[in-house]
């Protein structure tokens, strides 16, 4: 995850998605200044600092619980 500080200067994302704006990924809420930005396989996201915040504390309880299922073999 990348912090972005001004969401109009990302230059690798359609002229389109400048013209009508940003929402998060999350929420769904607009975005208006910063934002932090997840690049993934199949493209890019962005979320608000805080739906990132929370995103990424669900990812950590989701795989907390499961952490010795996929460990590798000692």
């Amino acid at each position: 995850m990348t912090y972005v500080a001004d969401i109009t200067r990302i230059p690798d994302l359609p002229l389109q998605a400048h013209e009508h704006g940003f929402a998060c990924f999350s929420c769904g809420q607009p975005l208006t200044t910063s934002a932090v930005r997840y690049d993934g396989k199949g493209g890019s996201i962005l979320l608000h600092l805080r739906c990132a915040n929370e995103m990424g504390q669900r990812l950590i309880v989701d795989s907390w619980t499961n952490r010795r299922n996929n460990a590798p073999a000692a």
